[in-house]
């Protein structure tokens, strides 16, 4: 799916660029995993994390360095540490990722 996305800016226009030539080597779950526990070894961290939700989304960042406000959408393993509650909107605003790994440059999205 395509991860929701929203904005304060009202009614300003964004162009996302949706077209684009990815590499057909897509990160496994099991390679965005590692990526994601590599992370958090670096971390000092007192309480074990719990991964209670993965989703695979397009996610949107900014193109830097062009003046105007582009995004690219790029795939994307999201990893979420949700608060037990009876149903969970992934899309609220107030619902972050975790940890999101490019699926494509397997880096961090920050």
């Amino acid at each position: 799916g395509i991860q929701y996305f929203s904005t304060a800016a009202g009614d300003t226009t964004y162009n996302v660029i949706s077209k684009k030539e990815y590499d057909k080597n897509l990160a496994t779950i099991e390679e965005a995993i590692a990526i994601l526990k590599e992370r958090y070894n670096q971390l000092i961290i007192s309480e074990p994390i719990e991964i209670n939700r993965i989703c695979f989304y397009y996610v949107l960042e900014p193109v830097v360095g062009n003046g105007v406000q582009k995004y690219e959408m790029w795939p994307a393993w999201l990893f979420y540490n949700l608060p037990y509650m009876e149903e969970v909107d992934a899309y609220d605003d107030g619902v972050d990722p975790l940890c999101i790994v490019n699926a494509i440059t397997r880096e961090i999205i920050e």
